[in-house]
């Protein structure tokens, strides 16, 4: 979804200009998504501010894909942004626990590079023949059905008081 996020903001009426200087400030404010991390870090568990953070890039890819305001388009592309920045410290530290040998944190990591050089195509071409309701809406579905893959690993990995004892 963001891979795409100029041509998103064109709807909106911003000039290129604009809508570069408003994904510059997103990045900026990805510092918020970490340092978010950084201060929860497992206060709340881990499968809480998860979903939270899956929540709210589901939104804001439904927004970001129906937005018609500048405002619009600027919020729900920076929320989007800090989600991705939120969400991926927790997903690391869990792929961690599940394997302290590190290969699930890097294959992870290889996981999302992927994703990140991959998404400008396959998104080009869903918003090519679908358009960006449809593109949001797959976000919003993968998004969904990726809470609830996290869901099951996680209770199935979760210790529970009598595994960790043993």
């Amino acid at each position: 979804m963001y891979s795409l996020a100029v041509e998103l903001g064109r709807p909106t009426g911003l000039s290129e200009d604009r809508i570069n200087t408003i994904l510059s400030g997103a990045a900026l404010f990805c510092i918020i998504g970490s340092g978010a991390v950084a201060v929860i870090s497992i206060r709340f568990g881990r499968r809480l501010p998860t979903m939270i953070g899956l929540i709210t890039a589901a939104v804001s890819c439904f927004v970001l894909s129906r937005a018609e305001s500048p405002a619009g388009y600027a919020v729900s592309s920076t929320v989007l942004l800090i989600s991705v920045y939120y969400l991926l410290p927790f997903y690391l530290g869990h792929s961690a626990r599940m394997d302290p040998s590190g290969r699930y944190p890097g294959l992870l990591g290889s996981a999302f590079l992927i994703g990140i050089a991959a998404a400008p195509i396959i998104a080009g071409q869903i918003a090519q023949h679908a358009g960006f309701y449809r593109l949001g809406d797959i976000n919003v579905g993968l998004l969904i059905l990726s809470a609830l893959i996290f869901l099951q690993v996680d209770r199935v990995n979760t210790p529970t008081p009598a595994t960790e004892s043993t």
